[in-house]
């Protein structure tokens, strides 16, 4: 089912790509400091904790904020640095076995996955008359509460980004290139960049994101039916899809996997060892071309632009339940903490993201960030066509076999694509049934 996710813009684009919310102002007066502190002076004394990957830059802005709350609180915010590989197989690990942390920055369908075993937090049994809803879209809100079976607020959103094609634009203009909008054209660029280069001149950061994408465009934004627990993306378009990357990978046009030992495609492009590739919008901070290169960034390609898709990304607080009661409360009001138009915006900026936070367009320095940001001015241009995937039950577990579908069929010469993709929607399918 396709829900589209529209964008309120002012006039530079200085709402979040799913809010801007109309009535948000209305429920300023809830998020003030003072009102926070006198109704939870019961909390001081308790400590939650966060596990995250964030890079150095952005744990100092989150050890601020941390220490912004337990001054007006008296709640302390441990701050665990995890590494950034298997994070989420880890923390899951941690959480079911009673050693994980009290919450996390994550997607709505992370919480999905930790009510299956009764340890995601509904956030709605602790925050009394706070009006989320109010401070929202619609689609943000939904996708923090569908799917759950209790109805309530499981993801309180921190931050919005999106897929974006980072590319080398002097290497573009050298070789008189114009900047692909479909993938017919990706393969004819990267072909081009391979034959003069001797490099790739396509990748992805993320293979199921990327896959997904594919299924929308191809399926006409069909994915998942949940009333008959099955994909809708058993079909040969999408397949063919598949085999096109495996081609152009085997071809050298296209590349699986990173050379570099950080195992990033930003570091490729820098390098000159990549023409373009395909990542989240907040990795623009990281990447600083060579002197004399320019970098270029453009809206995803499609497969056909008179039907266009492309994902969102909102990323959340998600709470793990825990026995005591402080720490849900506590989990609670630092996710409101995090909603307040200064916080959301310092947040965004520090992540390269848009704030979900209508209120953030009038935190000073927040439009001129956007304006002056070339990745969310290119995500900005697909915000009309920006798909959310549905959160369910194992929406995680159908995300990692699309992963291994599209990197194993793209990894081995020998592959069959056939198979590969038989067996991925025979154990989503399962999953799905076995979770909703």
């Amino acid at each position: 089912m396709r829900k589209l996710i529209k964008l309120a813009l002012a006039a530079l684009m200085v709402c979040s790509l799913f809010a801007c919310s109309s009535n948000s102002s209305s429920s300023e007066p809830e998020n003030s400091g003072d009102s926070q502190q006198g109704e939870n002076t019961s909390l001081e004394g308790t400590t939650i904790t966060i596990w995250h990957s964030f890079t150095e830059a952005q744990e100092v802005e989150l050890q601020r904020l941390a220490t912004e709350f337990e001054k007006e609180t008296g709640v302390h915010v441990e701050c665990l640095f995890q590494p950034n590989k298997d994070f989420e197989s880890v923390v899951y690990e941690a959480v079911s076995s009673g050693v994980g942390p009290d919450f996390l920055f994550h997607y709505a369908s992370t919480g999905m996955d930790y009510q299956a075993y009764g340890k995601s937090l509904n956030f709605s049994e602790y925050w009394g008359d706070f009006d989320y809803k109010s401070l929202v879209s619609e689609g943000v809100y939904q996708e923090g509460t569908q799917g759950f079976n209790d109805g309530g607020v499981h993801s309180v959103a921190v931050q919005t980004t999106g897929p974006v094609y980072f590319y080398n634009a002097t290497w573009f203009e050298e070789l008189n290139l114009e900047v692909p909008t479909t993938w017919d054209e990706v393969w004819e660029t990267s072909k081009a960049i391979y034959e003069a280069k001797g490099v790739p001149g396509f990748a992805v950061d993320s293979m199921s994101d990327f896959l997904q994408i594919l299924i929308l465009q191809s399926n006409d934004g069909k994915y998942v039916d949940l009333e008959n627990k099955e994909v809708l993306w058993n079909t040969d378009e999408v397949k063919e899809w598949v085999k096109w990357f495996k081609e152009g990978c085997m071809l050298g046009y296209f590349q699986v996997a990173a050379s570099g030992a950080d195992g990033y495609n930003s570091s490729d492009l820098v390098s000159n060892v990549l023409g373009a590739y395909i990542g989240s919008s907040a990795g623009i901070p990281y990447v600083t071309m060579q002197e004399g290169q320019e970098l270029g960034v453009a809206p995803v390609q499609q497969v056909d632009p008179a039907n266009p898709y492309v994902v969102g990304w909102n990323r959340g607080v998600i709470g793990i339940k825990s026995d005591d009661e402080n720490k849900n409360k506590a989990v609670t009001e630092f996710a409101k903490f995090m909603t307040r138009p200064e916080n959301a915006a310092s947040w965004a900026m520090t992540l390269s993201a848009y704030s979900p936070y209508a209120g953030a367009k009038d935190v000073d320095g927040y439009e001129e960030y956007v304006a002056g940001n070339l990745a969310l001015t290119a995500l900005g241009q697909q915000v009309d066509y920006a798909v959310v995937i549905p959160t369910f039950g194992n929406a995680s577990f159908v995300r990692d076999e699309l992963k291994t579908l599209i990197t194993s069929a793209a990894s081995d010469p020998n592959s069959d694509v056939d198979a590969l993709f038989e067996a991925a929607v025979s154990k989503c399918n399962a999953a799905i049934k076995e979770a909703n």
